[in-house]
């Protein structure tokens, strides 16, 4: 009888768990458009409980955590992403971005170039659920921010670089 009540509770509970999040993605959407980001991460992160490998989901969270100057976090996100779709050019986007903001330029640069030689190969194809009826779409990093903060990291190091033989002695 034990046995019988547990299943019955289980049944019922995980019957009754959503199995879309697309409600809850709206809702963090809208709390980010009035920069409410942590309450944002707390919606999305029940999101991600449901569809584990919403790509989108983990992308704004991490993009949130980034807003409230949470790195450690952002990275885990990012790194999420690529764990579920290895050239997810949006996840490696997060992460060279938060690179060329840590002014690690090199490693900024190369994430970088590897976005921009995954997109010239036309490679990427990323295809992910949210629910088993409906599709969002690729999720993409956008390639004039690529170009644009690429552009700057390079500039930057390049500065930096002259700043240190400036200091060097002869």
């Amino acid at each position: 009888m034990k046995y019988l009540i547990f299943i019955l509770t289980g049944i019922l509970f995980f019957g009754c768990l959503p199995k879309d999040n697309s409600a809850l993605y709206n809702e963090a959407c809208d709390l980010e458009n009035r920069n409410e980001f942590n309450e944002a991460i707390k919606i999305l992160t029940k999101a991600i409980e449901i569809v584990p490998n919403d790509i989108e989901c983990l992308n704004n969270r991490a993009w949130d955590y980034y807003e409230l100057g949470d790195f450690k976090n952002a990275y885990k996100d990012f790194e999420e992403i690529l764990k579920y779709s290895k050239q997810n050019t949006a996840g490696l986007y997060g992460i060279a971005f938060l690179k060329y903001k840590e002014k690690k330029y090199q490693k900024a640069i190369e994430l970088f170039d590897q976005i921009i030689k995954l997109k010239r190969l036309e490679t990427v194809h990323i295809e992910w659920k949210t629910s088993e009826f409906e599709t969002r779409g690729p999720l993409e990093a956008n390639m004039e921010k690529v170009y644009h903060f690429r552009s700057l990291a390079i500039k930057e190091q390049q500065t930096s670089s002259k700043k240190s033989n400036r200091c060097a002695s002869p």
